[in-house]
């Protein structure tokens, strides 16, 4: 599972299929992302196929086929997806179960975030299962890093207790 998150895999690649419900390209996404963060009951589970994800914040629309035929929307999914719910407490990283409120109060009161530094040894390890955890289907540390940068920058605010 480690290999998502490793120094040579690059970001995955535009597809050609647009999202239907938005009009921005997707991104694609493996058929195990899809299989393991969507609701075993979803009526179309069994037909469930590798697709594309949908990262526009304003469209509920998460996972979409090719084909158009089959679309996961955000309540369809297992695990609440961080580019369709601002919430502080919402996960950033789903392996070790980082939320956007534990980043902010790490950095608050280290001066650094250790949670960052963390999942980082953790992926060394080979301990990280991005690939079925995160809805992206890659490593979360680009988006930890990203946050972590917004918040050292003062683009996010930090409240303090």
């Amino acid at each position: 599972m480690a290999d998502c998150c490793s120094e040579t895999n690059s970001d995955q690649s535009f597809g050609k299929q647009v999202c239907q419900t938005c009009g921005e390209k997707g991104k694609k996404v493996e058929l195990a992302t899809i299989r393991s963060l969507t609701r075993r009951d979803h009526p179309l589970y069994a037909e469930l196929k590798s697709g594309f994800i949908c990262t526009n914040p304003d469209d509920n629309t998460v996972y979409y086929s090719e084909e158009n035929d089959i679309i996961i929307y955000h309540n369809d999914l297992v695990t609440s997806f961080h580019l369709k719910n601002p919430d502080d407490k919402q996960n950033l990283c789903y392996c070790f179960q980082h939320s956007r409120r534990a980043i902010k109060e790490d950095i608050t009161k280290n001066g650094h975030s250790r949670i960052e530094l963390s999942i980082r040894e953790k992926v060394k390890q080979g301990a990280c299962t991005c690939e079925v955890s995160n809805p992206k289907g890659k490593c979360c540390l680009g988006d930890v890093s990203g946050f972590v940068k917004n918040l050292q920058k003062g683009n996010i605010e930090i409240q303090h207790a």
